[in-house]
């Protein structure tokens, strides 16, 4: 499929203490405000995804990310980087301990390689009655988890790509098979970029640690990222001695409220805590400063009345990448 030209774009990002640049991303699909979250037929219409992409693409966003709800995220990405040429494509997030980090690491090499390094690998831990009870998976902390998980990950790709015998040992994970059949060609595209979702300290302490980026979830206050996220990123970077990137990433999906003009949408002073706010670890970042609601006014001729709320990427020394972008500016 052929897509219009679309050129990359950079914004500034104000933060309130120095400048940074933002990259713009939207949710796919496109133009729904629930993407199958709260009804039983909400699955992705996957044979618009290409669509919508080019769509996407043509508007000028930077990027496209897809959820892992009721279709796997890394087919519709796949969909998504085939149908574009600059387009990046985040999952956000895939769950990542139902696979095994081989898996993930052979499936984010070949879309690495598909799209000449436009896939940005987002994973997330998921709360322990989805691991144990829809996965059928054992639970474990997910810290220390997660961190065996992206320790491994990277030993993979590190070995494909340099051609080295891979020996990864962990608490939870072994990996020390090489077998040259089984072993992926280098990528000529650089190095794949990891975010991970993260809410309470430890976890941003993680991506600190082995990210390239974090995911916050919607509910997180300024003042709450500002206050406990950043500090723990930069923790977690600091124990292991790696200094933290300017290309590091945030991304921030604000709850936004919209209509087709100035006052047609009403900001509720106090509205009601989430469902997922009542997990102890998300809650925490609700209570930390007040939750930010954005009103926009979006254009009439938006496609479809596509007016989903939309995720930016602040960064932590960083740069930024958001979800939902207009033209105008919100």
């Amino acid at each position: 499929m052929a897509c219009p030209q679309a050129s990359p774009t950079l914004k500034p990002f104000e933060s309130g203490i120095e400048s940074h640049a933002m990259l713009i991303e939207t949710m796919l699909p496109l133009g729904r405000a629930d993407s199958g979250l709260k009804v039983a037929d909400g699955t992705v219409a996957i044979t618009e995804v290409a669509a919508d992409a080019c769509y996407a693409e043509a508007l000028g966003f930077d990027g496209v990310a897809v959820q892992d709800n009721k279709d796997d995220p890394y087919v519709i990405a796949t969909l998504a980087l085939q149908a574009t040429r600059q387009l990046r494509v985040t999952t956000s997030v895939a769950i990542a301990f139902p696979r095994s980090p081989a898996v993930t690491a052979t499936t984010a090499w070949s879309l690495a390689r598909l799209s000449g390094g436009r896939f940005v690998l987002g994973l997330g831990s998921q709360v322990k009655g989805h691991i144990e009870r829809r996965f059928g998976v054992k639970w474990s902390a997910p810290g220390p988890w997660m961190r065996d998980y992206l320790a491994a990950v990277r030993d993979l790709w590190a070995g494909w790509q340099n051609g080295t015998s891979v020996n990864h040992e962990s608490g939870h994970y072994k990996i020390n098979l090489n077998v040259p059949v089984f072993t992926p060609a280098p990528l000529d595209c650089g190095p794949i970029r990891v975010h991970l979702a993260a809410v309470n300290p430890y976890m941003c302490q993680v991506a600190g640690e082995l990210a390239d980026g974090l995911r916050v979830h919607p509910i997180c206050s300024p003042h709450y990222i500002a206050e406990v996220i950043l500090p723990a990123v930069r923790r977690g970077s600091a124990q292991v001695g790696r200094t933290l990137p300017d290309d590091f990433e945030i991304a921030v999906k604000p709850l936004v409220a919209t209509a087709p003009a100035p006052g047609g949408a009403r900001l509720r002073s106090a509205p009601p805590a989430p469902a997922p706010s009542r997990t102890p670890s998300r809650s925490a970042a609700t209570t930390s400063g007040s939750v930010s609601l954005f009103l926009c006014a979006v254009q009439p001729s938006v496609r479809r009345g596509a007016r989903s709320a939309g995720c930016a990427l602040a960064g932590a020394g960083s740069r930024a990448a958001a979800p939902v972008r207009s033209r105008r500016r919100c």
